[in-house]
């Protein structure tokens, strides 16, 4: 399949997909988008369907990863696909593909995908997932970019960045009472061999 187009959720024109049209498509998705019948009822291509809150382009990567020629695999989605394809299959209850798509966002190892993970938590809801999220990138030690933080929200980027301030803060006091002790032991022993020193001279006077 073709890689998605830019989102033109935003545009008066409406296009039927080169890839991904179907001439019976109602037949596919009439129960979930079923609308009420009237005498000029909406969901036809004189008067099409709008579905508010939608983009064109997670659609196309939802329909993409279940009807495209050859079959897309969300094995195959990067983060940002992921998360458009989990927003339409959270809210149209796709209960199976929102688990897998989860699923896949919980294999990463990088900083970005546990933001993934976040912004994941929030499209559903999950405190269980939001959790995991904050908590990997807490133990990776390392605040959020701009980017990064804006992504995730003020709420997670606060507390990930007073966790991450809180383990430096409490690492450096550590080693400051390390090197705070490591000079006293040093000044007690210099303090003990000068005044052997001393005690070592008047006897010898």
């Amino acid at each position: 399949m073709a890689q998605p187009r830019a989102d033109d959720q935003n545009s008066d024109q409406v296009q039927r997909h080169p890839d991904l049209y179907l001439k019976d498509g109602t037949l596919v998705i009439q129960d979930m988008l079923y609308a009420p019948r009237e005498t000029d009822p909406d969901g036809t291509d004189e008067r099409p369907l709008i579905l508010a809150g939608d983009s064109a382009a997670a659609w196309e990567l939802l329909l993409g990863s279940q009807y495209g020629l050859p079959l897309v695999e969300t094995e195959e989605y990067n983060g940002e696909q992921l998360l458009k394809t989990l927003s339409i299959a959270h809210k149209y209850c796709m209960e199976k593909i929102e688990a897998g798509i989860i699923a896949k966002l919980q294999m990463t190892s990088s900083y970005d995908g546990f933001v993934d993970i976040i912004v994941a938590s929030q499209i559903i809801d999950s405190s269980d997932l939001y959790e995991d999220g904050l908590q990997r990138l807490i133990a990776s030690g390392s605040p959020p970019n701009l980017p990064q933080a804006i992504r995730m929200g003020v709420k997670a980027a606060h507390t990930l960045m007073g966790a991450v301030m809180g383990e430096s803060v409490a690492s450096f006091r550590s080693e400051m009472d390390n090197k705070l002790k490591e000079l006293s032991d040093k000044h007690t022993k210099d303090l003990k061999n000068a005044n052997s020193t001393k005690l070592r001279a008047i006897l010898e006077d």
